[in-house]
């Protein structure tokens, strides 16, 4: 029977072969994301962050090149079939895209969503209405009714993005991963989705991984931070806002609004480009010799992992 575990990602690298050019959007990784915690995977546009939960969800095209293994509980989920694959992620995982207004469909009710999505575990016709009107009122909403008799395009963003995430716990899965939930909304209604992921917990659902751009629901809800730069998992631990210690991650707060928007020098480079050195060498104030020809590890520093020789 599957229970709740640890996600542990071994050697895991992800690669696109596009026009001739070999495109590496997930660089060799090596990475435990804990259960029971609330895990916030942060980076500029284009790091790997999607790619890395896609990658875990097994959502990734077919054109994809995916090495390594991903161990959950006693299962590699990389030696499963493409349908075991699918039916046994489909009871550990739920998955919020970005973009609720693309992932809802626009010609249906929402309550014909819901009830599709609680059909794969119940059966009982009454049973599958009551347990919908329930999810739904969990998220808040009170004209229970109007909510459920409506199109995805009579609803605001943040209704919207409330009706997706019960959408997609109603299989009551053990975890959920969500991709840039607060993306293409405005500023209240970005608030609003803290309460969101509260309503999740208050489901049960206290495995979670949140992909995003937006610090404010990283700071006020996330147990423990990822970094990613260039393909590559940069610096990990639990209090990382207050007291980064990566240069990139140093950089990347302070290039943000709320801290004075101070711009780094240079860009990420190219996923085609193969560096020898640290990626983030040519941009990085501390660098030395020794990042020009080897890239560094992931080291322990104070119960966290940075991937610099600073810390080694």
């Amino acid at each position: 029977m599957t229970q709740i575990s640890d996600l542990i990602l071994e050697d895991f690298q992800v690669e696109f072969n596009t026009r001739g050019q070999q495109v590496k959007a997930l660089r060799s990784t090596d990475l435990v994301i804990k259960k029971d915690k609330i895990t916030g995977i942060v980076g500029e546009t284009g790091c790997g962050k999607s790619v890395l939960a896609l990658g875990i969800l097994g959502l990734l095209p077919n054109y994809a090149v995916v090495k390594g293994n991903i161990h959950y509980g006693n299962q590699n989920i990389q030696n499963l079939r493409k349908k075991e694959r699918e039916k046994y992620l489909g009871k550990v995982f739920g998955y919020i895209p970005q973009n609720p207004s693309e992932s809802l469909n626009p010609i249906r009710k929402i309550k014909n969503q819901i009830e599709e999505s609680l059909n794969l575990i119940y059966k009982d016709k009454d049973d599958i209405e009551n347990k919908a009107r329930k999810l739904i009122e969990s998220f808040g909403f009170e004209d229970i009714d109007r909510i459920l008799n409506s199109y995805s395009f009579q609803l605001s963003g943040g209704m919207q993005q409330r009706v997706l995430t019960a959408i997609h716990i109603a299989t009551n899965p053990y975890w959920l991963i969500a991709d840039e939930p607060t993306k293409g909304l405005d500023k209240e209604v970005q608030k609003d989705i803290i309460e969101v992921f509260n309503r999740i917990k208050e489901q049960g659902i206290d495995s979670m991984i949140i992909i995003t751009h937006d610090i404010n629901l990283v700071k006020d809800f996330c147990d423990e931070l990822i970094v990613m730069y260039s393909g590559e998992v940069i610096e990990i631990g639990s209090n990382i806002i207050s007291e980064p210690m990566h240069p990139y991650t140093i950089g990347f707060f302070e290039s943000l609004p709320e801290n004075g928007m101070k711009p780094m020098i240079g860009k990420a480079p190219s996923p085609t480009e193969d560096i020898i050195g640290c990626r983030f060498y040519d941009r990085c104030k501390f660098v030395m010799d020794r990042c020009k020809v080897e890239n560094p590890d992931l080291y322990h520093a104070n119960s966290r992992k940075v991937r610099c020789f600073l810390y080694d």
